[in-house]
């Protein structure tokens, strides 16, 4: 899913339905709802707590901590599109859900770096889904 067709926060996708994988926009109402099916459907679930993170720098070092990337990772865009989308990079699991939390920080001082994230996320859920054999790629950003 392209992120201009992004749906609202109201929204929760079926996590089994692969097509859907993409990027998302979590009402704070279906965060316990969104751990109980990734955990149902036997996927890493990667919570990048982003309270304090100002910068894209940050943001980057998070993601890679918490979905415990390769310590070749890049710390760039284009690294983090390579990892999502590579199996071998990522842990062992039939599919992955990212949710970044708390991100207040982000969207005042960094709305480019959250704009960028989103694209790259939605990109890279495209092409995993479009791998043999398929592995959706989700991801969350909540609106708290």
């Amino acid at each position: 899913m392209t992120d201009s067709a992004a749906p609202s926060p109201a929204d929760l996708p079926d996590l089994a339905d692969l097509s859907c994988a993409g990027f998302y926009l979590l009402d704070p109402v279906h965060l316990a709802t969104l751990r109980a099916h990734a955990h149902r459907q036997h996927y890493h679930l990667a919570e990048i707590d982003c309270e304090g993170c100002a910068d894209k720098a940050q943001l980057l070092a998070l993601t890679a901590r918490q979905m415990h990337l390769p310590e070749y990772f890049g710390r760039n865009w284009d690294a983090l599109y390579d990892c999502l989308t590579d199996p071998a990079a990522l842990p062992i699991a039939p599919g992955h859900v990212l949710l970044f939390t708390r991100t207040q920080s982000l969207r005042q001082h960094a709305p480019e770096a959250l704009a960028m994230l989103r694209e790259v996320c939605a990109e890279a859920a495209e092409e995993a889904a479009a791998q043999m054999p398929p592995r959706p790629l989700w991801t969350f950003l909540l609106n708290d």
